[in-house]
């Protein structure tokens, strides 16, 4: 595999797409990112959403088999909230097997970046380095891909005012629990060029790396006591909390000048599709996300305890 980058990932997604012109429809799980369904569907595939599995919170092989059909031509695999592990691999490696000619997005967002070539049967594997990521540049990505695709950055339009409308949209969506509306999703709000070489930008990720892990494993420490917690595997992005009160819980820590929040809602329920999606929707409202990254300070992190401690119901 080889190692591209781009201004952000799904920059390096939708160039990917265009450069081999994959076509046909992505099967993705609803609890992701709007940016990853708006994507596929610019570079002009159609977007199939499904539940994650109620234990693991991944795309699971059983949700994989029911859904995969001859329309399905790419399988979008997410790391839920970064977590990254061995059964997960083999998942991927025995789709691949059974089902040679379906493409694999292996989507690692939400991962602790690694800069090793990864030992994978995906198609691609992408990593980002954007605001909220686990290590934040404020920019980029970076992606592995299979040596037999193609890869030309796109040189598309970019437009500050689309990029703006796109992300007060989905705020407004969400707020509205409203659809889409796609020609919005399909407009130029994706920047393609990052403006500085490979060499400059592995060096600034490989500086950047391990600061932001030490900050990490230092605000997790003290949120580790804290009842509800998620295994550590899912809190290297942020810190996770499976709460009954997570809303109430959450309305807490704002109204004291702290944050948190409650990643993802579901794509489903009439938002991207009709898809139902009772598990996506359930970890929507009962996960309560806990800031560890360089936002948060460990004086806040200690004040976020001292009041959950006081009011939160573990599940």
């Amino acid at each position: 595999m080889r190692m591209v980058i781009g201004f952000r990932a799904s920059s390096i997604m939708y160039s990917w797409l265009v450069s081999n012109e994959i076509k046909g429809t992505v099967l993705l799980p609803a609890n992701i990112c709007e940016t990853v369904p708006a994507v596929y569907v610019k570079a002009g595939l159609k977007i199939k959403l499904c539940d994650i599995d109620k234990e693991t919170y991944d795309i699971s092989e059983e949700i994989i088999r029911k859904k995969l059909s001859a329309e399905i031509k790419v399988l979008h695999f997410n790391h839920t909230y970064g977590r990254k592990n061995v059964e997960q691999d083999t998942l991927i490696c025995k789709i691949k097997n059974e089902y040679p000619n379906i493409l694999i997005v292996e989507d690692r967002c939400l991962c602790e970046p690694d800069l090793s070539v990864p030992k994978t049967v995906a198609d691609i594997v992408i990593y980002s380095t954007g605001n909220t990521k686990v290590v934040n540049i404020g920019k980029g990505g970076f992606a592995y891909i299979g040596e037999k695709w193609n890869y030309i950055e796109q040189n598309e339009p970019f437009s500050d005012k689309a990029d703006a409308e796109f992300d007060k949209h989905i705020k407004e969506c969400h707020s509205n629990i409203r659809p889409v509306d796609w020609k919005i999703m399909k407009a130029e709000w994706i920047k393609f060029d990052l403006g500085m070489s490979q060499d400059e930008y592995m060096d600034e990720l490989n500086k950047e790396l391990p600061r932001s892990i030490k900050h990490k494993k230092i605000i997790n420490e003290i949120y580790s006591g804290l009842n509800g917690s998620l295994e550590d595997d899912y809190n290297i992005w942020r810190y996770q909390l499976l709460l009954k009160n997570a809303i109430e819980c959450k309305k807490a820590l704002f109204e004291n000048g702290l944050y948190c929040n409650n990643h993802f809602m579901s794509l489903g329920n009439g938002y991207f599709s009709d898809e139902e999606t009772s598990n996506c929707n359930f970890l929507y409202n009962h996960i309560l996300n806990l800031f560890n990254d360089f936002c948060y300070t460990e004086e806040q992190a200690k004040k976020t305890v001292q009041i959950l401690k006081k009011i939160m119901i573990p599940y």
